[in-house]
């Protein structure tokens, strides 16, 4: 069984790693409460932390299992501290093993969407090349594989797929101060904002 086998919502065991599946998405990381400390090890990063009825992360190597073979999706959902919610969506997307350290390969970002793309910014890539997230490798704390010359991971207090440090980052400090939990994609300073509570979701096939 899986989360797009007929838009199941609920949790169910696979393998020994609880899952939790909403309308036939599987969610793989979600926070809204603060209450799970997000910098943690290269090891708990891979292998999933925290409980999927709070917040939780699947954990890497799941979620390169579940992208290395079908075509899968992504979307993002966001809501900040005034309880406005966003969402971005982008139709290809996928992790690579362990020994590539996990590089992020995202793109196809749905122009409907309500939330700016944040992950690959194409009008974005000229002025900043390196600001992007596509085609990083993750990092944590104790394994830094980002490409600016600072530990990114343990100055924004989460693992991520880290550029020179990050313009979006769903891993980082939980709070309403910036530059926490955050998506942006440039622009005015009002777009700086911090978000309250964050999901990723995948459907594949």
């Amino acid at each position: 069984m899986k989360c797009w086998d007929g838009n199941y919502s609920g949790t169910y065991n696979a393998g020994g790693k609880l899952l939790l599946c909403v309308q036939g998405w599987l969610v793989i990381q979600r926070r809204a409460t603060g209450q799970v400390d997000f910098n943690k090890t290269w090891t708990e990063y891979k292998q999933g932390f925290g409980s999927t009825s709070n917040e939780f992360w699947l954990g890497l190597e799941a979620i390169h299992r579940v992208t290395k073979t079908k075509p899968c999706r992504i979307r993002f959902n966001l809501t900040d501290y005034a309880s406005k919610f966003v969402q971005a969506t982008y139709n290809d997307f996928r992790i690579g093993p362990e020994t590539d350290n996990y590089r992020l390969n995202i793109s196809g970002y749905v122009t409907s969407s309500t939330a700016p793309d944040a992950m690959f910014y194409t009008n974005r890539i000229v002025l900043y090349p390196n600001g992007h997230h596509n085609g990083m490798q993750f990092s944590t704390y104790d394994n830094d594989n980002d490409i600016g010359g600072a530990n990114c991971a343990s100055s924004r207090g989460g693992g991520w797929w880290y550029g020179q440090c990050d313009w979006t980052n769903l891993n980082a400090l939980w709070g309403n101060m910036w530059p926490y939990i955050k998506w942006y994609a440039g622009g005015p300073v009002s777009n700086k904002k911090a978000f309250k509570a964050v999901s990723m979701e995948v459907r594949c096939g």
